[in-house]
């Protein structure tokens, strides 16, 4: 618990320090396609005209075959994409390790006793979508808000 609050007092440090950059989080429950969503949220984007800047590729020690991170450029501003949202330390130091992009986008697991999505939302430039099932419709959706931001 004392390492847990330790890492949630850094992200806290890291969202005050990083004013400028806007964090949307994709929460929800275990397999409702948050990777799934960001994956072809990706192919969109680049389908569209985004550019890689940090070509997609899987996070470091992860098993999951869907989950990846890459930074694109989107009508000039600098997106990183996030999948691997299973674990809170990962998830924060993807927030540390893309500080200087304009826009993070990162799938958050919602079954995690620290509340992530809670503080996100609370913060003005930042904001929580809520993936409720692992279906194209909800996809859909979700992708929609997304575009919203970008």
């Amino acid at each position: 618990m004392v390492v847990k609050s330790f890492i949630f007092g850094i992200l806290l440090t890291s969202l005050k320090n990083n004013k400028d950059m806007k964090i949307i989080l994709i929460a929800g429950k275990p397999n409702t396609g948050k990777s799934t969503t960001l994956n072809i949220l990706y192919d969109k984007l680049t389908d569209k005209g985004a550019r890689n800047i940090i070509e997609k590729r899987k996070p470091v020690g992860n098993k999951k075959e869907n989950d990846f991170q890459c930074v694109i450029n989107w009508n000039g501003k600098s997106v990183a994409i996030f999948s691997m949202g299973d674990i809170l330390r990962d998830i924060i130091n993807a927030i540390i390790q893309y500080a200087h992009c304009d826009i993070i986008i990162l799938a958050y697991n919602t079954s995690f006793s620290t509340k992530l999505d809670v503080v996100i939302e609370k913060k003005n430039n930042h904001c929580v979508i809520k993936k409720r099932a692992p279906t194209d419709a909800d996809c859909n959706v979700v992708i929609g808000n997304i575009m919203k931001y970008l």
